[in-house]
């Protein structure tokens, strides 16, 4: 798995977002980036809580802050680390086997199951934003 450590302003860590790849996590990055890029200085500064970018997600509030400064987010490869339970890929919604300690085999199977039903619903998800989008383009050009 590969982490990208959020820091506050004194350099504590204090969130961690997780990807599956490399390449996932410098994309992510750069999404991120992208549309902060967008942000008026108000809505980044005064915020105190974490944000809901559009087709991002949750986004820790010290990582928009950090992209906002025109600080690059992806700081290299960090892709050698042990996932102590499975979760999903905060770029693509893949599913990131981990130890998932403390589960037999068949809670364990049933969990990344779970796992992956999630990640295609919000692919489902994904896809529906995108024809909603691209109708109301449709609809603007006619």
């Amino acid at each position: 798995m590969h982490i990208l450590f959020v820091e506050d302003h004194i350099g504590d860590v204090v969130d961690h977002v997780e990807f599956c790849s490399d390449v996932c996590h410098t994309q992510w990055c750069m999404w991120v980036e992208d549309v902060v890029k967008k942000l008026s200085s108000a809505e980044v500064e005064h915020k105190i809580t974490d944000y809901d970018l559009p087709e991002i997600g949750i986004v820790p509030r010290e990582v928009v802050i950090k992209a906002r400064q025109g600080k690059g987010l992806y700081e290299g490869w960090n892709g050698c680390n042990e996932a102590s339970t499975s979760t999903l890929c905060n770029a693509c919604d893949e599913v990131i086997e981990g130890l998932d300690e403390g589960l037999a085999p068949a809670e364990r199977d049933k969990f990344i199951q779970e796992l992956r039903e999630i990640s295609q619903r919000s692919q489902d998800e994904d896809e529906a934003y995108i024809l909603n989008v691209l109708y109301d383009l449709k609809c603007q050009i006619e």
